[in-house]
């Protein structure tokens, strides 16, 4: 299988800190390891696969899948 490893560039960290600011509220609080990987989706267009989508459901432009539902 082939991987390929996105790095955290201007964008993303921009994106990143948007994503931290507008969620400050939010509780849980999304971590800075769970506002860069939603920032790399949306940035790159990517879907986000994960099991805890409530606490990504109030992130702008992401999309979000639940890995677990059939």
């Amino acid at each position: 299988q082939q991987v390929t490893v996105v790095p955290v560039d201007d964008p993303v960290a921009h994106r990143a800190a948007s994503i931290g600011l507008t969620g400050r509220a939010q509780r849980p609080p999304l971590t800075l390891v769970h506002m860069l990987v939603a920032a790399t989706a949306v940035i790159h267009g990517f879907t986000l696969v994960t099991r805890d989508t409530q606490l990504f459901a109030n992130v702008p432009g992401l999309t979000v899948v639940d890995w677990f539902i059939p």
